[in-house]
């Protein structure tokens, strides 16, 4: 008896060297590449909240065929060429099927050319939103929408709603920037009268904007258009409306909660537009996860979080169909019978592409406080610089 019981366990043993040689994993495990320094560690930090308790909730249910799953972080440092080393080496080292990750659409681009498709491996990223990313990959995959719906209902409030015909863009000089400034600038000047002025592409790490400012304010705009990561974001305002420009501010939706308190009153009165978990997800999981989250963390998520959630949700959807190797889970993931229904909505990959569709929400900070543009009108709100019945 015992003797088979050594044979057996020795047979196992084999087994999983056998598939371990071969590159497959011996447990369910996902990689993640995340910022936890650098210019978007605070929106790391958020996502990681939300994996950490869907993970919670995968092996509290079972975890993946009775297996506890397990993540392994890496630190990208906002920084391409780490993220794409970080990333290599969960693949060689760690031997993942599947990354999470990045957050920065530069990172997540580094790590498309350098690491996904020579090692076969599945990139699922939570946040980086680029156009320029959209279908770089077959085994790409995101949960977050691309910038390309966000900024057309900026123009749409910019120029159709608004009336403004002058604009100035800062953006951010990464992928990130030039994604969302394309489509922005393209669409904008589509509409009949409307100018851009001049783009300013800053650096991810520049501090002083002043010079560049007191140019903007001499080519007297309608309006302001800023993109980046929310620090810099932060210091633009402050130094826009330190400078004395006063017409209307208007952001990309990387704005996080603490955007009011740390601008102070350079906040008032922007606007910005992006996709709201709380309008957008299915209500009872929606309901369910800000219960649970505030219990763990006791506050309310950020979308950043039910992002970072619904990455290991439906990775781990996708491992339970079979084993969890990376083939199989981009077979999972691209199947057309695949339907991940969760806290930011109904999510479909099948063979369309990386992008899912999800409408954004605009929002206004008014009195320290970001509230829906829609509701700040609807009570009685006065719409910043507006030219409404000044003519096209």
């Amino acid at each position: 008896m015992e003797f088979r019981i050594f044979l057996k366990a020795a047979a196992t043993a084999a087994l999983l060297s056998l598939v371990a040689s071969c590159g497959g994993p011996v447990e369910p495990v996902i990689g993640v590449v995340m910022p936890e320094t650098g210019r978007a560690s605070r929106y790391g930090s958020l996502i990681r909240e939300g994996m950490e308790l869907a993970l919670g909730h995968v092996n509290d249910g079972g975890g993946i065929n009775d297996q506890p799953l397990r993540l392994i972080y890496e630190d990208s440092r906002t920084d391409p060429a780490t993220g794409a080393a970080a990333a290599l080496k969960l693949v060689t080292t760690d031997r993942v099927p599947a990354i999470i990750g990045a957050v920065s659409s530069s990172v997540t681009a580094q790590i498309l050319d350098d690491v996904v498709d020579e090692h076969r491996v599945v990139l699922l990223s939570p946040a980086s939103s680029s156009p320029t990313l959209t279908d770089r990959s077959r085994s790409f995959f995101r949960v977050y929408p691309s910038d390309t719906l966000e900024g057309a209902r900026m123009v749409e409030v910019i120029s159709s709603e608004l009336r403004l015909r002058k604009m100035v863009v800062f953006a951010v000089n990464d992928q990130y920037g030039a994604g969302y400034k394309k489509g922005l600038i393209e669409r904008y000047r589509r509409k009949k009268n409307r100018q851009v002025l001049k783009v300013f592409n800053y650096a991810v790490d520049q501090e002083d904007f002043s010079g560049m400012v007191a140019e903007a304010a001499q080519l007297d705009p309608e309006a302001v258009f800023l993109i980046g990561y929310v620090d810099m974001l932060v210091d633009l305002v402050r130094t826009i409306r330190d400078a004395g420009i006063e017409v209307p501010i208007f952001c990309s939706g990387s704005i996080t909660a603490d955007f009011p308190s740390l601008a102070g009153e350079a906040a008032e009165g922007i606007i910005y537009s992006r996709p709201d978990f709380r309008m957008i997800g299915n209500a009872d999981q929606v309901s369910r996860f800000i219960e649970a989250f505030t219990a763990k963390y006791g506050r309310e998520p950020e979308d950043y979080a039910a992002y970072g959630y619904d990455a290991v949700m439906i990775l781990a959807q996708v491992m339970r169909q079979g084993n969890f190797s990376a083939a199989d889970i981009l077979l999972g993931l691209r199947s057309p019978t695949m339907e991940y229904s969760g806290v930011t909505g109904n999510i479909v990959f099948g063979n369309a592409g990386s992008d899912i569709i999800a409408s954004p929400t605009t929002y206004i900070i008014h009195e320290g406080t970001a509230i829906p543009y829609k509701r700040y009108l609807e009570q009685g709100g006065r719409p910043p610089g507006s030219r409404a019945g000044a003519g096209s």
